[in-house]
This record gives C-alpha cells, structure tokens and sequence, in this order.
C-alpha cells in the first residue's frame, strides 16, 4: 500500500505538541500507533492508552492491525489499520459534552476512494447525537447528529488528511489540513459513547488508517488554530513562500508563450453583426492579464462571439464563460476543468475549492480560494491551431469552407499532484480547448499521458463540468463527437433502447437508453437558491440540473500503456443568445455546417434493388441523360461488400466504370452491424441474459476479430470495384457487450468506447478516399454524410397520396436540427416493402400528377433525394416532367441548399410554405408554397425575410417572372398574394 503526503498543499508535515496546548487543556490523547507492536499487520492492544493521563482509555473491538505508515511529522512510528467493518477503539461514555468548548481532531488516510454512508474516524456520541469526523461517499465530511453532512473535501486514497471539529460557544467550525472549511451546527444533544474507527453502528466502520486523535478543551474566545491544532503552521508558511516563487516563475512564463497576446487589461471585443447574418471580423485571440504582484492572472479565449476566461491563482479554474452578443454569463461557481478516474481513484484536474456561495461567483473571492490536494495542478499552456478532426475536401457540390476550421487551439497542460500514488504521480494531464472564428462555440477535450513504467487505467473520465448560471441552462447546446444509439443530436429521438420486453424507464443504464455523453446534475454545492414552490424544495430537496458534465455513458476502462497517451472525446459548446426557436435552431445548423462541412454534399441519387445490368445499364443512361449524380444499389439485396469473388467484383466494377464515364458515382447498401448477427462467438453478448443479444436483436460486436477481417475486405472491395459511396445500415448503434472473450475489449464497460471508435475509423477511411458516407446514424462529427431526414419504415407503405403531405411534414420537423442536406427522403417508384400498386408511381405515365408533386416538394426541400426506381421515366411526357425539375433544381441548387425558416408546418387544412434563406448569396431566398385542398386558392403569405440580410426592400420574382419591389417592414417580413390551383405549387425568388 501506498501512503502519500501532500506538502504542496495545506495538508503538510506537522508536530506533536504536549498535553498543555496554546490556551487549551487536552483532556484525551490517542497515538494509535505508538503503543502497538512494531511488525505490521500485528493486532492492535487490547486497550488504547490515553496518553493525556486522564485515564480515558479505550477497549479494542474485531482486530485493528498495526502498520507502519504514519504523517511525516513521525518517522519511525506508524498507525492502526482499520477494515471498515468490526474494527474500532470504543468506550461507553463520551469525552466532551454540549457545553464544552471542545477541539475533537484526529490525522487520518482513507483506503477506498469511494465508501457509501457514513464511516467514521473518530465520534463523539454517534450520528444521531454527537459529533462525527469522517468519510462519506468520496468526501471527508464532519457529521453532526439530527443535522447532517458538512463536507470538507475530496478523499484522496492512501493521503494522510487532517480533520478536526472546533466547537465555541454557541458555533462550530470544521478545517481539513489547519484550514477552515466551514461553519457547521452544534449537537442538541451527544449520546454517552466514544470511538475510533466507527461512527456508532456496526455498519458505519472506517476502513484506513489512524495515526492519531486528540479531544481538548479550552475557555470561551481562546482557541488559536495556529497554536492548538495538530498542524505545523510554521512548515505550511515554508510552503507557501516556496510556492509563491514557483507560481512568479510560472506565471512570468506565460507572457513568453508564442500566440498570447500580453495585455494591461482584457479586450472582450464584440462582434457588431449578427453572425447568422453577416460574417464576423474578430479574429480569435488568446489574452493574457498579469496580476501585479505576480501571484495571478487571467486568461480569456475570445472571438467576437464567445468568451472564456481562466484564473490562474492557486490552481487554474474557468471563472467566466460569457455569450458577447447578449453580455450573458454562463457560469456562477468554479469546478475542476475536468475529472479523470485512474486506477479507481478520481483525480480532479485544476479547478479551485471553497466558493463561499455557489449561486453566484464574485472575483473577490479567487485570490482566497484553494485548490484541492488531490488535484492535478496547471504548469503551462501552448496555442496553435484547431486541430483536423479527419480528412475532408470539397466535394459533391458542397459549399466551399475552411478545413480544419480557422480558430485557435489552447492546451493546458497539467502535472499530477504530489499526494498521487505510484504509478500516477507520473500522468500528465492536456486540457485542449479550440475556438473558432465567427461562432459562438467552444470545443473540449482532455488528453491523459502514461510516463510511467506501469499501465494505468482510465475507468471513467468527466472532460468538461460547468456550474451554469439557473437562466442558462436552456441556452447552451451541448454535443460530442461521440455519438451512437441516436438519429438526432437530440436524446428524446434517440432510438428505442430494446425490444418491448425491455422498455425504458428512469433507471435504465444510460448505455442501453440512447443517452448522449452529456448529463445534468444536481450540484451538491448549489442548496442556497429557493425553489419556486416551497413544497418541492421542503419535501424532494432542490431539483435544479444546473451542474453540466460531459461524460461517456459507460467506461471508457481504457489500459494506458507507459509512453502511450488516452484521448477522450469533443464536447462541442455553442452559446445560444435567443430563447426564440428559429434563431436557436438556426445556430445548430450553422454549427453543422462549419464543423462537419461534409453535411453541405449534395448528390441527386436513384437508388435501385436490381442487380440485372439489362436494367441498370438504361438506368444509368437515364439518369445521365436528366442529371443524376449517383446510383445506389438498395435492399433488397443490396452489396456484400465483403464478398470479393472475382465475378462478383468483375460485375460491378463494370457497372461502376459505365455510370463513372456518365459522371455518376456508385454504391451500396448493407445492413452491416445492428441487427445483423455474424455468429454467436462474434456477436453482442446481452449483460442482462448473458447471452447473444442486444436492443436491435442479434447484432456483431464490431470490437471482436470479425472486424480484422470484414473491413478490410470492405476496402479492398471498394478499391477493386471503384465504388463511391459506402451506405451503411445498422453502423454501431451503441449496442453494449458483455463479453469477454472478444480480441478488442475486455468486457462490458469498455465494449461501447472499443466498438465507437472502430465505427469511428469507418467514416474516417470513407473520408479519406473522397467517398460519400450516408448512415442512419449520428457520427456527422466524425464524417457522416447524411441520416434520415424523418423515418419510419411503416411509411413506405401508405399511399401515394398520404405519403405527400406527410414527407413535408417530415421536412419541416427534421430541418429544425439538420440542414436540409442532412437528411435523406425517398420517392418510391417501385415498391420497398409491399407491392401495393397505391403506394407506388409506377407505371410513371399514369401517375404523372402524382410523380411531379412528389418530385417538386423533394427537390424544393433541399433535402438529399433518393428516388427508389429501375427506370425514371417511362414516356416522353414524364422524361420532360423529371427534366423540367432536375433543371430548376439545378439552377436554384445553393439557396435550395440552404437552411429552412418554419412558416407553417404542413397539416393539409391550408396552404404551407419552405422559405429557404442564404444572405450570403444573390438569391437572398426562395420560397416554395404548396397547396394540399383539392379547390384552388388565394392567400396573403407573411414571408419573414430577416435572415436573407435584406433591410429596407426585396425584389421578389415568381416562377422567372419579372421582380416586384417590396418593403420590409419594421420586422423585415413581407407579405405576397398567392395563388395556386388544387394541389399545386409555385415558388418565389427573393433577391
């Protein structure tokens, strides 16, 4: 066992100090370790002494054991090891009352990380009556019987810790280390026992070691900390003195830092433009304040947009994360930048300790705050710039952006605190936080290094933790690149997470629910602010999740070998400034579009189930001849990407070869993973049955050596056919595996982490070869094209007249989260599921009407289209009808592209619109109009033009007629007389 001490800290060296104590008279002595044998593991005696020489000894229960450890101040002696169950020294009368003025205190070093209930070091009485020094969950507490739980800090395992109760009068006060922590209640009463090593029942026993516990009096007034506690205070002003040079040092050292910008006071320069609107010209900066006396400084993350700032005190901690376009601030209490579980014991990484109040943050207090002794402290930084997530160039029509995106990159880097246990006093710790021009967002993530000659396992990780202010927490859109289980950024839409056998309730492990890696807490620190009804706050407590953590849902239990590093996952954060849906929305897509620049492809697409190349071979030639971009070959059967028979390869590398000389790229589908079982010694292994299984039935476990054999056929196949696309069904959906037999996991808790980054590993090949990547999924971080725009397989079925309206309505719900490009709709010329001749548009010469609506609002949309057909026309007639849409799409194709504003959502009782806007082109918007009533109509359409960037007049022209000159109004909305016939549509250009 490790035993560690923290000098840096306040938890320093001390010494013992006689029975006659400042103005205090002790009244009971315990040196735990001092009259035990010296061989460890030998049983403590069978009765404590009390070396005060008040005779208060005390009798020994189970067997404590001698070991020698013990705080530095006594070299040569040791300590008793409790085992957190029988263990204890007890005596059936109690040493102080409720009328004395008392100092309980005792040095001990917990051996688990982590203990629920209360466990206790020394009591008073018990918990119920008396005073308790102890540990609760991960936190020394003191305990107060019929009042509850003060904390006092972090448990760090195997750190030897001071604690002590100073009760005056009519207050009381605790202090971890010689500090003072908080003010805490007085007992009405103490019930007549004493112990060590147990908080009163059999099941509150400590499992650690004591040194030593001392009770003392004194007179009303006289207690001196510095005098009467068990604390060097002399070798904590050492320390201090000595720190103050190292953080001058440190601090002096940042100003050299290439790409900080050393500055008298910070510059939080704000963007006049709006930036959905106009692009915006702050650059992003890194700042840099020194406090004058050299012993603080701050540091802001800014561009125009957003701002975070960092206080370099005692440790490094976010104090401030502000929206510059509404002067909101987001944060209202300090948290570590970031926790990471090694080994089983959590380490805290930078961050500050003791805010007076949670509910609020006031600079004052900084200087005066700690930093915990547990924690990794910040020894520097470095700035460059973002980081290329995976390789992506122009491609498929998409619009033209910066890759990697322009901004900056500051790391912090972080040593690992001296009380840190062989091997992790060797990890460092890399904060990375990037920022990118012209949006609110700020990206995180933490790197941990192994300098270490041992493995370390990181079990758990929280990257990013933020205490937001109670008015923000609606207004910050939170997401990782993590991602699987889910079909929207959304976790309501996540997928459902099992059969009907299994449904989703409250305590549903997050890995089987769809959950995202982001998760709102109560703060245990935050138990100041009133609920609004007074009944919820007496009864259930304060409910507020205003604590924001970003954290895997399992694991990730990764091994670190030595010289080799753990990266986490990006939290992207986009502070939104508006509680108006639209805008907020608005801000999500923008945030796509920068940041997963892949979503803005395009393709217009046939996909097709036949493999007969007398049907594909016209096919092609067809969709050469409107404008097709690329040819799918769909379920059923769909590609064997794996199967790499000559024929079978030979077969479609001619038909790749016909449609690439067309200009038309190929690719399959494949139900590749989810809900396709590739044996049982390869499949997902269910942790509830122990069996193959998973929430989309029997499913390949992609971290199992099935994968070191499939994809790399997949790729081979694709070099040897030429194929364009990759369209996978059923990527990793988050499927959880309880295996552990599988080569690339160890069991449950690891197997999601394993199989993400295998899925990962796909989109990023899929990017790395200029391919198109569609899945229905969410990995558009990691290099997804595009997922369902609105799905549900049943809706394949209805009629062609049903399926009209309610694919709009499919449109207008999924742009509110995507842009139109990211999502995917379908026109079934043939049949998908069922072969009803109502719900398809076959033959295309008799359902001509029908095809043309269908054609007309997929193409209006933007949307990815996919038209499920062996041919795409059948007469001259419907030839001109396809030309005529493909042309107007064309011709339109960068405002059709562009995001969606929500006039009126379909619902078949009036007219509903598409208003596409892009300010930043020279067709400023279109607006499609569509009329579901069989009868025609005239209607005045309120057109809100805002985002287009036009300000006082619009020219609008309809269906390439000559404009018409209209006024904005105060609002910038504009309104137009429409007239349609029954089911028709007509469209405007705003310009």
């Amino acid at each position: 066992m490790n035993i560690s001490f923290n000098l840096a800290t306040l938890a320093l060296a001390t010494q013992l100090i006689g029975v006659a104590v400042g103005e205090t008279t002790v009244v009971a002595h315990y040196k735990l370790g001092e009259n035990a044998g010296q061989v460890t593991f030998e049983v403590g005696p069978k009765e404590q002494t009390d070396f005060s020489g008040r005779e208060k000894d005390l009798v020994r229960q189970g067997e404590p054991k001698f070991f020698a450890a013990a705080p530095p101040h006594r070299a040569g002696s040791g300590s008793l090891q409790f085992d957190g169950n029988r263990d204890m020294y007890t005596r059936e009368e109690n040493i102080v009352d409720t009328s004395d003025n008392c100092v309980i205190e005792a040095w001990a070093a917990s051996q688990l990380p982590t203990h629920d209930g209360l466990h206790g070091v020394v009591a008073n009485g018990n918990g119920g009556r008396g005073y308790v020094l102890g540990q609760s969950g991960d936190r020394w507490v003191a305990f107060v019987g019929g009042v509850g739980s003060f904390d006092l800090g972090p448990v760090q395992e195997g750190a030897w810790t001071h604690l002590a109760i100073v009760k005056d009068q009519d207050s009381a006060r605790a202090f971890r280390d010689g500090a003072l922590v908080c003010e805490i209640a007085a007992p009405a009463a103490i019930a007549s026992q004493f112990r060590i090593g147990n908080a009163g029942l059999p099941t509150e026993g400590f499992k650690g070691l004591i040194h030593e516990v001392r009770v003392a009096k004194f007179e009303t007034g006289c207690f001196d900390p510095m005098a009467d506690l068990l604390v060097d205070y002399k070798a904590i002003d050492e320390a201090k003195k000595v720190n103050r040079a190292e953080r001058t040092a440190l601090i002096s050292s940042l100003a050299d830092q290439s790409g900080v910008e050393d500055v008298k006071s910070l510059r939080t320069e704000r963007a006049r433009q709006d930036w959905l609107i106009r692009p915006v010209s702050v650059p992003a900066s890194v700042q840099l304040k020194l406090a004058d006396d050299g012993q603080s400084a701050e540091i802001m993350l800014s561009n125009g947009l957003v701002s975070r700032t960092f206080y370099l005190g005692n440790n490094l901690a976010c104090v401030s994360y502000r929206n510059l376009s509404n002067e909101a601030e987001f944060i209202r209490g300090v948290k570590p930048e970031a926790r990471v579980k090694l080994d089983d014991t959590w380490y805290p990484i930078g961050g500050l300790s003791q805010q007076p109040e949670s509910s609020y943050l006031m600079t004052d207090w900084l200087p005066d705050m700690p930093t915990s002794p547990t924690a990794f402290r910040f020894t520097g930084m470095s700035v460059s710039s973002p980081m290329k997530r995976y390789h992506w160039q122009p491609k498929f029509n998409a619009v033209s952006s910066a890759w990697p995106p322009k901004g900056i990159r500051l790391t912090m880097h972080y040593v690992a605190p001296q009380s840190a246990t062989h091997p992790h006093r060797d990890v460092t710790v890399d904060v990375h936080y990037e920022i990118y021009a012209g949006l609110p967002v700020i990206a995180k993530s933490i790197e941990v290094h192994n300098n270490s000659e041992m493995p370390i396992e990181v079990d758990e990780f929280e990257s990013e933790i933020l205490a937001l202010a109670q008015d923000q927490i609606e207004r910050i859109h939170t997401e990782s690149d993590y991602s699987c289980h889910l079909i929207n950024h959304r976790p309501g839409d996540a997928h459902a997470a099992g059969d009907h056998s299994r449904p989703i309730s409250y305590d549903t492990p997050a890995y089987l629910a769809g959950g995202t890696t982001t998760k709102w807490k109560i703060d245990p620190a935050y138990n100041t602010w009133a609920h609004h009804t007074a009944f919820v706050d007496h009864l259930l407590g304060h409910l507020f999740r205003n604590l924001m953590i970003s954290q895997a849902p399992v694991g990730p239990d990764q091994i670190i070998e030595p010289g080799d590093s753990f990266f986490s996952f990006h939290t992207f954060e986009l502070l939104q400034d508006s509680d108006e849906v639209e805008r907020r929305s608005l801000g999500v897509r923008r945030f796509y579009r920068l940041l997963a620049p892949q979503v803005t492809e395009h393709l217009l697409a046939v996909s097709t189930p036949t493999h007969d190349p007398a049907v594909l071979i016209p096919l092609i030639d067809q969709m050469h001849e409107v404008g097709f971009e690329r040819l799918d070959i769909s379920f059923w059967p769909g590609i064997a990407h794996d199967n790499l028979e000559r024929a079978y390869v030979d077969k479609w590398s001619r038909i790749t070869s016909y449609a690439r000389q067309r200009g038309i790229i190929t690719g399959g589908y494949e139900l590749m993973v989810a809900s396709r079982g590739r044996g049982p010694s390869v499949d997902v292994v269910d942790p509830a049955t122990g069996k193959p299984g998973s929430p989309f039935g029997q499913s390949v476990c992609i971290a199992s050596d099935w994968s070191d054999t499939y994809y790399p056929r997949v790729w081979e196949f694709v070099d040897r056919t030429g194929f364009g696309s990759l369209n996978p069904d059923g990527p990793y959906h988050g499927c959880p595996c309880a295996s552990t037999t599988h080569k690339h996991h160890r069991g449950l808790k690891d197997s999601q982490w394993a199989q993400w980054q295998q899925q990962v590993s796909v989109f990023h090949e899929v990017q790395q070869r200029n391919m198109w990547a569609p899945a229905p999924d969410w990995y558009f971080l990691n290099g997804q094209s595009c997922t369902g725009m609105g799905y549900r397989e049943a809706s394949a079925n209805l009629s062609r007249e049903h399926t009209l309206l309610l694919y709009r309505q499919y449109i207008y719900d999924g742009t509110f989260f995507k842009t139109p490009s990211m999502g995917w709709m379908s026109i079934g010329l043939i049949p998908t599921y069922v072969n009803d001749p109502r719900s398809v548009l076959e033959p295309l010469h008799e359902n001509i009407e029908w095809y043309e609506l269908h054609m007309a609002q997929l193409l209006a949309s933007g949307a990815q289209p996919s038209f499920r057909a062996n041919r795409l026309y059948d007469t001259p007639a419907t030839k001109k009808v396809v030309q005529k849409w493909i042309g107007w799409f064309k011709q339109h194709r960068d405002i059709l592209m562009s995001d969606l504003i929500h006039v009126r959502r379909p619902d078949g009782r009036d007219i509903d619109v598409m208003l596409h806007v892009n300010p930043d082109l020279s067709e400023k918007g279109m607006a499609i109009i569509f009329n579901p009533l069989n009868e025609s109509v005239t209607r005045e359409v309120t057109l809100p033009l805002y985002y287009t960037g036009l300000n006082q007049t619009a020219l609008i022209r309809q269906e390439g007629q000559e404009p018409v000159e209209y006024r904005l109004d105060e609002r910038r909305n504009v309104t137009i007389n429409a007239q349609l016939p029954p089911r028709g549509v007509t469209w405007y250009v705003i310009e």
